[in-house]
Protein backbone atom coordinates (compact mmCIF):
# COMPACT_ATOMS: atom_id res chain seq x y z
CA UNK A 1 0.00 0.00 0.00
CA UNK A 2 1.34 3.55 -0.65
CA UNK A 3 0.08 6.58 0.62
CA UNK A 4 0.89 10.08 -1.17
CA UNK A 5 1.28 13.25 1.45
CA UNK A 6 1.33 15.34 -1.65
CA UNK A 7 -1.49 16.86 -3.52
CA UNK A 8 -3.21 14.33 -5.32
CA UNK A 9 -1.77 16.13 -9.02
CA UNK A 10 1.42 15.75 -7.81
CA UNK A 11 1.35 12.68 -7.20
CA UNK A 12 -0.24 11.43 -10.30
CA UNK A 13 2.95 13.11 -11.96
CA UNK A 14 5.30 11.27 -9.98
CA UNK A 15 3.72 7.92 -10.42
CA UNK A 16 3.69 8.25 -14.14
CA UNK A 17 7.08 9.62 -14.64
CA UNK A 18 8.78 6.65 -16.57
CA UNK A 19 12.73 6.38 -16.43
CA UNK A 20 13.99 7.89 -19.85
CA UNK A 21 15.63 5.86 -21.62
CA UNK A 22 19.69 6.02 -21.96
CA UNK A 23 21.43 7.68 -24.99
CA UNK A 24 24.63 6.33 -26.83
CA UNK A 25 26.83 7.96 -24.77
CA UNK A 26 29.33 10.48 -26.53
CA UNK A 27 33.09 9.51 -26.73
CA UNK A 28 32.51 5.93 -26.66
CA UNK A 29 35.07 3.81 -28.31
CA UNK A 30 34.05 1.83 -31.23
CA UNK A 31 34.50 -1.62 -32.57
CA UNK A 32 36.35 -2.24 -35.89
CA UNK A 33 33.56 -2.93 -37.76
CA UNK A 34 31.51 -0.35 -36.69
CA UNK A 35 33.86 2.73 -37.14
CA UNK A 36 32.23 5.07 -39.59
CA UNK A 37 29.31 3.73 -39.99
CA UNK A 38 27.25 6.36 -37.74
CA UNK A 39 24.61 8.15 -39.19
CA UNK A 40 25.30 11.41 -38.66
CA UNK A 41 23.20 12.91 -41.39
CA UNK A 42 19.90 11.74 -39.33
CA UNK A 43 20.98 13.34 -36.11
CA UNK A 44 21.53 16.67 -37.26
CA UNK A 45 18.17 16.64 -39.52
CA UNK A 46 16.77 15.91 -35.84
CA UNK A 47 18.62 17.47 -33.37
CA UNK A 48 19.08 21.25 -32.86
CA UNK A 49 22.32 22.61 -33.28
CA UNK A 50 21.97 23.67 -29.45
CA UNK A 51 21.76 20.03 -28.43
CA UNK A 52 24.84 19.51 -30.41
CA UNK A 53 27.88 18.11 -28.10
CA UNK A 54 30.83 16.75 -28.69
CA UNK A 55 33.39 14.60 -26.67
CA UNK A 56 36.37 16.28 -25.08
CA UNK A 57 40.00 15.77 -27.21
CA UNK A 58 41.72 14.10 -24.35
CA UNK A 59 38.88 11.44 -24.72
CA UNK A 60 39.48 10.86 -28.53
CA UNK A 61 43.25 11.41 -28.70
CA UNK A 62 42.99 8.17 -25.99
CA UNK A 63 40.60 6.41 -28.34
CA UNK A 64 42.79 7.15 -31.16
CA UNK A 65 45.60 4.87 -29.69
CA UNK A 66 42.42 1.73 -30.68
CA UNK A 67 43.31 2.70 -34.64
CA UNK A 68 45.50 0.71 -36.98
CA UNK A 69 47.46 3.72 -37.82
CA UNK A 70 48.43 4.11 -34.62
CA UNK A 71 49.09 0.10 -33.78
CA UNK A 72 50.77 -0.45 -36.73
CA UNK A 73 53.22 2.60 -35.77
CA UNK A 74 53.86 0.99 -32.36
CA UNK A 75 54.44 -2.51 -33.65
CA UNK A 76 57.10 -1.20 -35.36
CA UNK A 77 58.61 0.51 -32.73
CA UNK A 78 58.40 -2.66 -30.45
CA UNK A 79 59.92 -4.96 -33.24
CA UNK A 80 62.79 -2.57 -33.42
CA UNK A 81 63.52 -3.12 -29.57
CA UNK A 82 63.22 -6.49 -29.68
CA UNK A 83 65.84 -6.54 -32.25
CA UNK A 84 68.33 -3.90 -30.27
CA UNK A 85 67.87 -6.68 -27.30
CA UNK A 86 68.52 -9.87 -29.64
CA UNK A 87 71.60 -8.07 -31.13
CA UNK A 88 73.07 -7.01 -27.42
CA UNK A 89 72.41 -10.79 -26.79
CA UNK A 90 74.64 -11.89 -29.90
CA UNK A 91 77.71 -13.10 -27.75
CA UNK A 92 75.44 -15.62 -26.39
CA UNK A 93 75.35 -17.70 -29.65
CA UNK A 94 79.13 -17.86 -29.85
CA UNK A 95 78.85 -20.43 -26.96
CA UNK A 96 78.03 -24.15 -27.11
CA UNK A 97 76.76 -26.36 -24.31
CA UNK A 98 76.44 -29.81 -24.68
CA UNK A 99 75.20 -32.35 -22.35
CA UNK A 100 74.99 -36.54 -22.34
CA UNK A 101 73.25 -39.29 -20.55
CA UNK A 102 73.29 -42.47 -20.52
CA UNK A 103 71.73 -45.38 -18.64
CA UNK A 104 71.69 -49.28 -19.20
CA UNK A 105 72.47 -52.53 -18.06
CA UNK A 106 75.88 -54.23 -19.05
CA UNK A 107 77.20 -57.79 -19.06
CA UNK A 108 80.46 -59.43 -19.76
CA UNK A 109 82.53 -62.39 -20.41
CA UNK A 110 85.84 -63.74 -20.34
CA UNK A 111 87.55 -66.81 -20.60
CA UNK A 112 91.23 -67.46 -18.97
CA UNK A 113 93.64 -70.82 -18.96
CA UNK A 114 97.23 -71.50 -18.23
CA UNK A 115 99.18 -74.41 -18.52
CA UNK A 116 98.32 -75.84 -15.09
CA UNK A 117 94.95 -74.82 -14.81
CA UNK A 118 91.69 -75.61 -16.67
CA UNK A 119 89.67 -73.12 -18.77
CA UNK A 120 88.03 -70.59 -16.47
CA UNK A 121 84.57 -68.62 -17.73
CA UNK A 122 83.99 -65.39 -15.84
CA UNK A 123 80.43 -63.33 -16.29
CA UNK A 124 80.06 -59.92 -15.02
CA UNK A 125 75.98 -57.86 -15.05
CA UNK A 126 75.11 -54.50 -13.82
CA UNK A 127 73.75 -51.21 -13.77
CA UNK A 128 76.00 -48.05 -15.20
CA UNK A 129 74.69 -44.61 -15.88
CA UNK A 130 76.97 -41.72 -17.11
CA UNK A 131 76.64 -38.16 -17.71
CA UNK A 132 78.87 -35.87 -19.80
CA UNK A 133 78.65 -32.05 -20.32
CA UNK A 134 80.63 -29.87 -23.63
CA UNK A 135 81.14 -26.03 -23.86
CA UNK A 136 83.02 -24.66 -26.31
CA UNK A 137 83.37 -21.06 -27.76
CA UNK A 138 83.88 -20.41 -31.35
CA UNK A 139 83.51 -16.85 -33.59
CA UNK A 140 85.23 -14.86 -36.15
CA UNK A 141 87.45 -11.99 -35.35
CA UNK A 142 84.96 -9.64 -37.41
CA UNK A 143 82.33 -10.74 -34.93
CA UNK A 144 83.86 -9.30 -31.71
CA UNK A 145 85.59 -6.14 -33.48
CA UNK A 146 82.20 -5.19 -34.99
CA UNK A 147 79.83 -6.09 -31.66
CA UNK A 148 80.29 -3.10 -30.18
CA UNK A 149 79.38 -0.54 -33.88
CA UNK A 150 76.35 -3.58 -34.44
CA UNK A 151 74.31 -2.98 -31.21
CA UNK A 152 75.08 0.96 -31.42
CA UNK A 153 73.49 0.78 -35.24
CA UNK A 154 70.57 -1.23 -33.78
CA UNK A 155 70.04 1.62 -30.95
CA UNK A 156 69.96 4.07 -32.96
CA UNK A 157 67.73 2.48 -35.53
CA UNK A 158 65.53 1.77 -32.23
CA UNK A 159 65.74 5.15 -31.54
CA UNK A 160 64.66 6.23 -35.13
CA UNK A 161 61.46 3.91 -35.00
CA UNK A 162 60.71 5.73 -31.71
CA UNK A 163 60.78 9.25 -32.73
CA UNK A 164 58.30 7.76 -36.16
CA UNK A 165 56.09 6.70 -33.38
CA UNK A 166 55.95 9.81 -31.92
CA UNK A 167 56.14 11.72 -35.04
CA UNK A 168 52.91 9.37 -36.58
CA UNK A 169 51.47 10.44 -33.17
CA UNK A 170 51.07 13.88 -33.25
CA UNK A 171 50.15 14.20 -36.47
CA UNK A 172 47.28 12.18 -36.18
CA UNK A 173 46.62 14.20 -32.99
CA UNK A 174 47.24 17.10 -35.17
CA UNK A 175 44.85 16.15 -37.88
CA UNK A 176 42.28 15.42 -34.86
CA UNK A 177 42.50 19.03 -33.73
CA UNK A 178 41.95 20.40 -37.11
CA UNK A 179 38.94 18.36 -38.07
CA UNK A 180 37.29 19.26 -34.20
CA UNK A 181 37.90 22.66 -34.34
CA UNK A 182 36.04 22.87 -37.98
CA UNK A 183 33.12 20.67 -36.16
CA UNK A 184 32.97 23.36 -33.80
CA UNK A 185 32.75 26.00 -36.00
CA UNK A 186 30.53 24.45 -37.66
CA UNK A 187 27.96 23.42 -35.29
CA UNK A 188 28.32 27.13 -33.55
CA UNK A 189 27.37 28.70 -37.57
CA UNK A 190 24.64 25.71 -37.97
CA UNK A 191 22.48 27.59 -35.60
CA UNK A 192 22.17 31.08 -36.96
CA UNK A 193 22.01 29.45 -40.60
CA UNK A 194 18.74 27.62 -39.43
CA UNK A 195 17.51 30.79 -37.94
CA UNK A 196 18.22 32.86 -41.16
CA UNK A 197 16.40 30.29 -43.54
CA UNK A 198 13.28 30.61 -41.12
CA UNK A 199 13.33 34.37 -41.52
CA UNK A 200 13.79 34.15 -45.18
CA UNK A 201 11.01 31.49 -45.45
CA UNK A 202 8.92 33.80 -43.09
CA UNK A 203 9.69 37.25 -45.00
CA UNK A 204 8.67 35.14 -48.40
CA UNK A 205 5.42 34.21 -47.30
CA UNK A 206 5.02 37.40 -46.05
CA UNK A 207 5.28 39.09 -49.49
CA UNK A 208 3.43 36.10 -50.65
CA UNK A 209 0.68 37.48 -48.82
CA UNK A 210 1.23 40.91 -50.00
CA UNK A 211 1.52 40.17 -53.51
CA UNK A 212 -2.07 38.20 -53.63
CA UNK A 213 -3.68 40.20 -51.34
CA UNK A 214 -3.02 43.33 -53.78
CA UNK A 215 -1.51 45.42 -51.07
CA UNK A 216 2.37 44.87 -53.01
CA UNK A 217 1.72 44.85 -57.00
CA UNK A 218 5.60 44.55 -57.15
CA UNK A 219 6.47 40.88 -58.33
CA UNK A 220 10.55 41.79 -57.74
CA UNK A 221 9.98 42.14 -54.09
CA UNK A 222 8.74 38.49 -53.58
CA UNK A 223 11.40 37.16 -55.91
CA UNK A 224 14.00 38.68 -54.16
CA UNK A 225 12.56 37.43 -51.08
CA UNK A 226 12.42 33.72 -52.71
CA UNK A 227 15.99 34.07 -54.21
CA UNK A 228 16.77 35.23 -50.08
CA UNK A 229 14.96 32.07 -49.38
CA UNK A 230 16.72 29.66 -51.45
CA UNK A 231 20.15 31.10 -50.68
CA UNK A 232 19.39 30.28 -47.44
CA UNK A 233 17.85 27.16 -47.19
CA UNK A 234 20.86 25.98 -49.60
CA UNK A 235 23.45 27.81 -47.12
CA UNK A 236 21.93 25.56 -44.16
CA UNK A 237 21.54 22.26 -46.01
CA UNK A 238 25.78 23.07 -47.59
CA UNK A 239 26.74 23.23 -43.63
CA UNK A 240 24.96 20.42 -42.92
CA UNK A 241 26.21 18.16 -45.43
CA UNK A 242 29.89 19.43 -44.75
CA UNK A 243 29.55 19.10 -41.10
CA UNK A 244 28.14 15.30 -41.62
CA UNK A 245 31.78 14.86 -43.88
CA UNK A 246 33.78 15.94 -40.89
CA UNK A 247 31.72 14.10 -38.57
CA UNK A 248 32.21 10.78 -40.13
CA UNK A 249 36.26 11.83 -41.17
CA UNK A 250 36.64 12.44 -36.86
CA UNK A 251 34.99 9.13 -36.17
CA UNK A 252 36.98 7.18 -38.70
CA UNK A 253 40.55 8.97 -37.20
CA UNK A 254 39.74 7.93 -33.64
CA UNK A 255 37.46 5.05 -33.31
CA UNK A 256 34.71 7.08 -31.47
CA UNK A 257 31.04 8.37 -31.72
CA UNK A 258 30.81 11.70 -32.12
CA UNK A 259 27.32 12.68 -31.19
CA UNK A 260 24.63 10.97 -29.58
CA UNK A 261 22.40 8.94 -31.64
Amino acid sequence: MVVCTTPSFLCAQTQNTQPSQPQEQIGKLLDDDKVGETDYASILEEKKASDLKLPPLSVLFENMKNTPKYKMALNEYKISKSTLGSTRRAPLNWVSIGASYAYGQFGSQSQSTAETTPVTTSVANGVTTSYGMTASVGTTIGNIIDYRSTVRRARLATENSKLTFLEEYQNQKLQVMELYNKIESLMNTLGSLAQSEILATADYEYAQQEFMAGSNNNPNTMSRAKERQNAAKMGFANAKTELNTYLIRLEILTHTQILEK
